[in-house]
Formats: C-alpha cells, sequence, structure tokens
C-alpha cells in the first residue's frame, strides 16, 4: 500500500471538549464586565428578554445568569421598576458578609482563626501606629474605657471588645484588612457569648493588653504595637485551644 493510500492513514483523534453551561459563560462575561468598570454602579442592564435576543441564549440560561450574579451581590432586581437588573459594585461590606459566611459555614476551626489573627492583627497595629489621627486615638481611648466598666456586662464588654479590634484596622487605613478583621471580629464576638471561660481574670487582662496595644499606637511605635498586638493574641493560646476573645 503505498503512502498516499487513505488505508494507510493513522486514524486523528480530537481531545475531549468541556464546554461549560450557558448560564455560567455569561455570568462570567457580566461579571467581568462588572468587576472591570464597563458597566457601571447603578446601570440598568438589558432586561431577560432582551438579553436573550442578544446572546441566543435560552430564557432559562438568562435567568440562572441573573440569578447567580444577584446572589454574588452584584446585581439587583426591582419587580416594581420597567427595565433589567441594575449594576451594584461590590462594597466593604460585601467582603465582610462573605468571608463571615465562609470561615462560619465552612467550620473553619479556630487554629486557623487564630494563625490568620497572628498575621493580620499586628500588621494592623503597625499600621494604626503610623497612619492613626487624633479622632482614632480618641475612639480607642473611648473603648477602653468602656471595657474597663463592663465586668459586670459580659455583652457589653464583648460588644466593645469587637469594637477596639475593628477600630485598630480602622485606623491603619488598609481597606482589606479592615474588612477581613470586621469578618473575623463577628465571629469571635458571636462565640465568646456562649463561652463560660470568659471570666473576670480574662476581662482584666483583655483591657490591660489593649491599653498597651493603644498606648503603643499613641506614641507611633510601630514595631512596639505589632509586639504588643502579638502578646495580646497569644496570651490565651493553649496547644490548639484558646479564648477566642483576645
Amino acid at each position: 500500500m503505498k503512502d498516499g493510500d487513505v488505508g494507510s492513514r493513522r486514524r486523528s483523534s480530537l481531545p475531549e471538549l468541556h464546554v461549560g453551561k450557558a448560564s455560567d459563560i455569561l455570568a462570567d462575561a457580566i461579571r467581568e464586565r462588572i468587576l472591570e468598570g464597563d458597566y457601571r454602579d447603578g446601570e440598568v442592564l438589558p432586561t431577560e428578554r432582551e438579553m436573550c435576543v442578544q446572546t441566543k441564549l435560552g430564557r432559562r440560561a438568562v435567568r440562572d445568569a441573573l440569578l447567580s450574579l444577584e446572589l454574588q451581590g452584584l446585581i439587583r432586581t426591582d419587580d416594581d421598576r420597567a427595565g433589567g437588573p441594575v449594576v451594584q459594585r461590590p462594597t466593604l461590606h460585601t467582603i465582610i458578609d462573605n468571608v463571615e459566611i465562609t470561615v462560619r459555614g465552612s467550620r473553619i476551626p479556630w487554629h486557623s482563626i487564630l494563625e490568620t489573627r497572628e498575621v493580620i492583627e499586628p500588621f494592623c497595629a503597625r499600621l494604626a501606629a503610623v497612619n492613626r489621627t487624633d479622632e482614632d486615638l480618641s475612639e480607642l481611648d473611648k473603648i477602653n474605657s468602656v471595657l474597663e466598666n463592663s465586668s459586670s456586662d459580659l455583652d457589653a464588654f464583648l460588644r466593645s471588645n469587637f469594637d477596639w479590634h475593628v477600630s485598630v484596622s480602622r485606623a491603619g487605613g488598609n481597606q482589606l484588612c479592615i474588612a477581613i478583621m470586621t469578618a473575623l471580629s463577628r465571629i469571635i464576638y458571636t462565640s465568646s457569648r456562649h463561652d463560660g471561660r470568659v471570666n473576670e481574670v480574662v476581662m482584666s487582662a483583655t483591657v490591660n493588653r489593649h491599653r498597651a496595644v493603644t498606648d503603643a499606637i499613641r506614641q507611633r511605635d510601630a514595631v512596639l504595637a505589632a509586639e504588643c498586638m502579638t502578646d495580646h493574641i497569644h496570651e490565651f493560646a493553649l496547644d490548639d485551644a484558646y479564648y477566642p476573645i483576645c
């Protein structure tokens, strides 16, 4: 058989193709345009019917894509208003809610939360020492006073503890750190409310650590602020169990 004969040719094969769902492809395309700023915050998108015409997709695929985007907080729909869905850009609260839901819903263990705090909180304290304003410092002092006088009111103490940690991150000015610390502090607040180990000894130690960090921030001593915050995070650490109040 000659080289050119059909019978002598090897059969070619094509790789297996994995094509995503049409709704996912559409959702990804719209999401990318929103995140890139092609669709502005508050902009009205085409109606569901118009999207079907433009994309040549069925109504079910378009509807599923829009539902996915709405669940991600990237669009909102208003049944009382004519027109398509409205674009809403992600905010700091979007990040906070997503982090909290992920951590709590996935049952991420406490030691993982502690490890995250070991990285983030000293850095927040360092930034706060550098970037804080007089108003930031006044807020920290105010919260410390409330903490010191809340030993008989557990919920007030825990709420003030939450406020203090978030305020330190806000004084640092890093938006992503603020979002993560707000989410983690919410989780710690919720867990601490049901923790019988939060007693007067724990409260007193917490107040002292907070004042040490605050004083370092007051002095604009970034190194000391980070060291004091590290000591604070580690104070109640013991093997894999620790008091979430710190």
